[in-house]
Protein backbone atom coordinates (compact mmCIF):
# COMPACT_ATOMS: atom_id res chain seq x y z
CA UNK A 1 0.00 0.00 0.00
CA UNK A 2 1.37 3.48 -1.27
CA UNK A 3 1.33 6.28 1.34
CA UNK A 4 -0.37 9.44 0.01
CA UNK A 5 1.80 12.69 -0.33
CA UNK A 6 0.18 15.49 1.93
CA UNK A 7 0.00 18.18 -0.63
CA UNK A 8 -2.28 20.24 1.59
CA UNK A 9 -0.50 20.17 4.97
CA UNK A 10 3.10 21.04 2.90
CA UNK A 11 1.04 24.00 0.84
CA UNK A 12 -0.11 25.47 4.44
CA UNK A 13 3.27 25.26 5.88
CA UNK A 14 5.42 26.69 2.76
CA UNK A 15 2.54 30.04 3.29
CA UNK A 16 2.90 29.65 6.62
CA UNK A 17 6.63 30.09 6.83
CA UNK A 18 6.42 32.97 3.78
CA UNK A 19 4.17 35.19 5.95
CA UNK A 20 6.71 34.97 8.62
CA UNK A 21 9.66 35.32 6.72
CA UNK A 22 7.76 38.69 4.95
CA UNK A 23 7.00 39.74 8.89
CA UNK A 24 10.62 39.46 9.87
CA UNK A 25 11.82 40.78 6.52
CA UNK A 26 9.62 43.75 7.34
CA UNK A 27 10.54 44.13 11.46
CA UNK A 28 14.44 44.09 10.99
CA UNK A 29 13.62 46.97 7.53
CA UNK A 30 11.71 49.01 9.94
CA UNK A 31 14.35 48.44 12.59
CA UNK A 32 16.57 51.04 10.80
CA UNK A 33 14.44 53.63 10.46
CA UNK A 34 14.51 56.90 12.40
CA UNK A 35 12.48 56.16 15.01
CA UNK A 36 10.37 59.84 14.48
CA UNK A 37 10.46 60.00 10.35
CA UNK A 38 8.75 63.58 10.79
CA UNK A 39 10.51 66.16 8.55
CA UNK A 40 10.61 69.37 10.18
CA UNK A 41 12.13 72.72 8.58
CA UNK A 42 15.35 72.65 9.30
CA UNK A 43 14.84 76.72 10.42
CA UNK A 44 13.46 75.01 13.40
CA UNK A 45 17.16 74.57 14.65
CA UNK A 46 18.78 78.00 13.17
CA UNK A 47 20.57 80.69 15.48
CA UNK A 48 17.50 82.96 17.21
CA UNK A 49 20.62 85.02 18.10
CA UNK A 50 24.20 84.74 16.80
CA UNK A 51 26.85 88.12 17.50
CA UNK A 52 29.33 88.68 14.46
CA UNK A 53 31.09 90.78 16.77
CA UNK A 54 31.64 87.42 19.33
CA UNK A 55 35.17 85.44 19.45
CA UNK A 56 34.63 82.38 17.38
CA UNK A 57 36.09 80.34 20.50
CA UNK A 58 38.92 77.33 18.75
CA UNK A 59 37.54 77.74 15.67
CA UNK A 60 36.17 75.64 12.53
CA UNK A 61 36.27 71.89 11.22
CA UNK A 62 35.21 71.88 7.62
CA UNK A 63 32.93 68.96 7.70
CA UNK A 64 32.48 68.89 3.86
CA UNK A 65 33.36 70.75 0.13
CA UNK A 66 33.09 71.18 -3.09
CA UNK A 67 33.10 73.68 -5.98
CA UNK A 68 29.64 74.99 -5.15
CA UNK A 69 29.53 74.84 -1.17
CA UNK A 70 31.34 74.39 1.68
CA UNK A 71 29.50 72.66 5.31
CA UNK A 72 31.57 74.05 8.68
CA UNK A 73 30.96 73.95 12.07
CA UNK A 74 32.56 75.02 15.50
CA UNK A 75 31.74 75.12 19.11
CA UNK A 76 28.09 76.74 18.97
CA UNK A 77 26.72 75.77 15.05
CA UNK A 78 27.01 74.18 11.88
CA UNK A 79 26.72 76.40 8.88
CA UNK A 80 26.14 75.87 5.17
CA UNK A 81 27.63 78.25 2.54
CA UNK A 82 26.85 79.01 -0.73
CA UNK A 83 30.28 79.48 -2.80
CA UNK A 84 28.65 81.11 -6.32
CA UNK A 85 26.22 83.42 -4.21
CA UNK A 86 28.72 84.03 -1.11
CA UNK A 87 26.43 83.86 1.70
CA UNK A 88 24.72 81.08 4.37
CA UNK A 89 22.18 79.37 3.71
CA UNK A 90 21.48 77.25 6.58
CA UNK A 91 22.74 77.33 10.41
CA UNK A 92 22.29 74.43 13.04
CA UNK A 93 22.18 75.43 16.75
CA UNK A 94 24.16 73.03 18.74
CA UNK A 95 22.02 74.03 21.69
CA UNK A 96 18.68 73.20 20.13
CA UNK A 97 20.46 69.96 19.17
CA UNK A 98 21.90 68.40 21.93
CA UNK A 99 21.62 71.06 24.67
CA UNK A 100 25.53 71.59 24.31
CA UNK A 101 27.74 72.57 22.07
CA UNK A 102 29.78 71.21 19.64
CA UNK A 103 32.69 69.15 19.19
CA UNK A 104 35.77 70.83 18.15
CA UNK A 105 37.26 70.23 20.85
CA UNK A 106 36.80 68.27 24.29
CA UNK A 107 35.56 65.32 25.03
CA UNK A 108 32.33 65.79 24.80
CA UNK A 109 29.52 67.48 22.32
CA UNK A 110 27.89 67.09 18.70
CA UNK A 111 29.42 64.80 15.87
CA UNK A 112 28.72 65.59 12.68
CA UNK A 113 28.93 63.31 9.52
CA UNK A 114 27.94 64.30 5.94
CA UNK A 115 27.68 62.35 2.96
CA UNK A 116 29.85 62.18 0.20
CA UNK A 117 27.52 64.38 -2.25
CA UNK A 118 27.02 67.28 1.01
CA UNK A 119 23.59 65.87 0.48
CA UNK A 120 22.25 64.65 3.92
CA UNK A 121 24.25 65.09 7.49
CA UNK A 122 23.93 63.25 10.84
CA UNK A 123 24.18 65.46 14.08
CA UNK A 124 24.70 63.29 17.18
CA UNK A 125 25.98 63.95 20.51
CA UNK A 126 28.45 62.13 21.99
CA UNK A 127 30.33 62.05 25.51
CA UNK A 128 33.43 60.00 25.73
CA UNK A 129 32.80 59.38 29.45
CA UNK A 130 30.04 57.64 28.51
CA UNK A 131 31.35 55.53 25.05
CA UNK A 132 28.68 52.95 25.08
CA UNK A 133 25.66 55.32 25.37
CA UNK A 134 22.85 55.55 22.84
CA UNK A 135 21.87 58.77 21.83
CA UNK A 136 19.01 60.06 19.37
CA UNK A 137 20.59 61.61 16.01
CA UNK A 138 19.31 64.18 14.00
CA UNK A 139 19.14 63.76 9.95
CA UNK A 140 19.31 66.87 7.78
CA UNK A 141 18.40 66.83 3.97
CA UNK A 142 20.05 69.58 2.45
CA UNK A 143 18.05 69.57 -0.74
CA UNK A 144 14.31 69.93 1.08
CA UNK A 145 16.05 71.57 4.28
CA UNK A 146 14.57 69.32 6.59
CA UNK A 147 15.42 67.22 9.17
CA UNK A 148 13.82 64.25 11.44
CA UNK A 149 15.00 62.47 14.44
CA UNK A 150 15.84 59.13 15.44
CA UNK A 151 17.87 56.45 16.01
CA UNK A 152 21.57 57.13 15.60
CA UNK A 153 23.20 54.66 12.45
CA UNK A 154 26.87 55.62 11.11
CA UNK A 155 26.83 56.93 7.77
CA UNK A 156 28.45 54.88 5.58
CA UNK A 157 29.31 57.05 3.01
CA UNK A 158 30.25 59.68 5.02
CA UNK A 159 32.97 62.71 3.31
CA UNK A 160 36.38 62.52 4.34
CA UNK A 161 37.68 66.16 5.79
CA UNK A 162 41.09 65.33 5.29
CA UNK A 163 40.20 65.28 1.65
CA UNK A 164 39.34 68.57 1.61
CA UNK A 165 41.62 71.15 -0.42
CA UNK A 166 40.19 74.43 1.25
CA UNK A 167 40.21 75.42 5.08
CA UNK A 168 37.97 77.36 7.26
CA UNK A 169 40.24 80.50 9.15
CA UNK A 170 38.56 81.72 11.92
CA UNK A 171 39.30 85.25 12.41
CA UNK A 172 38.61 86.75 15.74
CA UNK A 173 34.93 87.10 15.94
CA UNK A 174 32.84 85.75 13.33
CA UNK A 175 32.91 88.44 10.80
CA UNK A 176 36.15 87.83 10.08
CA UNK A 177 35.73 84.26 9.42
CA UNK A 178 36.96 83.32 5.47
CA UNK A 179 37.13 79.64 3.48
CA UNK A 180 40.40 79.88 2.02
CA UNK A 181 41.25 77.48 -1.09
CA UNK A 182 43.97 77.94 -2.88
CA UNK A 183 44.17 81.81 -4.06
CA UNK A 184 40.39 82.20 -3.19
CA UNK A 185 39.04 83.34 -0.15
CA UNK A 186 35.25 84.07 1.17
CA UNK A 187 34.14 86.23 3.91
CA UNK A 188 31.82 83.56 5.20
CA UNK A 189 29.76 85.40 7.84
CA UNK A 190 30.07 88.90 5.47
CA UNK A 191 26.01 89.79 5.11
CA UNK A 192 24.51 87.04 7.49
CA UNK A 193 21.76 87.88 9.66
CA UNK A 194 19.67 85.97 11.84
CA UNK A 195 16.60 85.76 10.68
Amino acid sequence: MRKKFPIKAIISICCVALIIIVGVVLIVNNSFQPEDSQERDLSELAFDNLDMDAPVGVGFNLAFENDDFIIFYGDEALFGYDLSEEKITFTVDFIKVSGTTGAVQGSAGTRVRVSQDGQNIILVYFNMDTPDAVYDAYYISIPTMTYHCGEYHPMEDAFNPENAVGYVLPGAVYSRTQYIRGDSSWNVFDGYEVE
